[in-house]
């Protein structure tokens, strides 16, 4: 097992869900913190319609789902 590492009140042992993240980069802070986003599901509240895709380039490297209506 990995070692465990921690920022503020968040854990790489806790299963995290961020709703409504916004442009994901709170998201992309913490996978980075912890050099995986495996434990990790971030939402948007933004419709695929309004989505401007220039503004989640922080997260690919961690997107493993696209859109889902």
């Amino acid at each position: 097992m990995a070692q465990e590492k921690r920022i503020v009140h968040y854990s790489s042992s806790q299963k995290i869900l961020l709703v409504g993240e916004g442009d994901f980069s709170f998201a992309a802070c913490l996978a980075t913190a912890f050099d995986s986003a495996a434990n990790i599901v971030a939402t948007s509240l933004n419709s695929r319609g309004n989505i401007n895709i220039d503004q989640y380039t922080s997260i690919f490297k961690y997107v493993i789902c696209s859109l889902v209506i």
